[in-house]
């Protein structure tokens, strides 16, 4: 007897906890009535239907990009390694040649991407780096040489990757003062990495480049402390500050070493 009466209590027990797991409760930690149990299943059918709709958007999208036809196909992408096996003939430019009586010309560079930003789904920019010299390159959808896919390509390339690029020379409307070389940009052609960063950088090159001085005043800037520089010198050393006190250096020391020479 005693122990079908512990069984019919332990059924009880377990039918009244299942009951609770049931019961939803508010922020207040009380059951919510029936007007609010109502009005949260009608949000949650909603957001699930908000979910369905932009999976299915996604869907489309995709089959939309699927079969759209490239026509930049053989403009970019990711060159192999070329292991010193052949003597190209491209001739190439630097950066710090690039100037304004060079407009219309195209040209061949190779450099770090330091930064992109896209526009839209067919326009982006990218910040080049090569030394202490910086040009903004373009990107921008037409009907024979650039993609929507060969825009997309370019926004995905990581920073400090280092990339072969076949452009025009063209004069902005108004000069880019966000680069050393603010007279002339850009007009992509043909874009292949060279060289791909495949893991995560220490930190993000313009933020090493913000002095001590700007990031005092302004908050929102971020900081990259003296031990992460360290920690990761060879990273340091490409700010546009850091790799000009070398030259300079190294431009001295050419100069003692000049004057010790003539002197005997």
């Amino acid at each position: 007897m005693a122990e079908q009466e512990h069984q019919q209590a332990s059924e009880q027990v377990n039918e009244l906890a299942q009951k609770m797991e049931e019961v939803i409760l508010g922020e207040d930690g009380l059951p919510l009535s029936k007007k609010a149990l109502k009005k949260r299943e009608k949000e949650l059918e909603k957001e699930k239907k908000k979910q369905e709709r932009l999976a299915r958007e996604a869907e489309e999208r995709a089959a939309r990009e699927a079969a759209e036809v490239d026509h930049g196909v053989d403009n970019y992408g990711r060159s192999a390694i070329n292991m010193s096996r052949e003597k190209t003939e491209t001739k190439w430019t630097a950066l710090g040649e690039l100037t304004a009586e060079m407009a219309g010309q195209l040209v061949n560079v190779q450099a770090r991407v330091q930064g992109s930003r896209p526009v839209s789904g067919k326009m982006c920019f990218l910040v080049l780096r090569e030394g202490v010299e910086t040009a903004q390159a373009v990107l921008s959808v037409d009907a024979d040489t650039v993609s929507k896919k060969m825009v997309k390509f370019a926004t995905s390339i990581p920073n400090e990757s280092i990339v072969s690029i076949t452009a025009q020379v063209v004069k902005p409307d108004v000069p880019v003062e966000s680069c050393t070389v603010g007279t002339v940009e850009l007009q992509v052609r043909k874009v292949f990495v060279t060289s791909e960063v495949k893991i995560p950088l220490p930190f993000a090159l313009e933020d090493a480049m913000h002095s001590e001085e700007a990031c005092a005043r302004d908050a929102t800037l971020n900081r990259v402390g003296l031990d992460t520089r360290l920690n990761n010198r060879t990273m340091d050393l490409r700010t546009i500050t850091n790799n000009a006190i070398f030259k300079i250096q190294a431009a001295v020391c050419q100069l003692f070493r000049e004057y010790l020479t003539n002197e005997g």
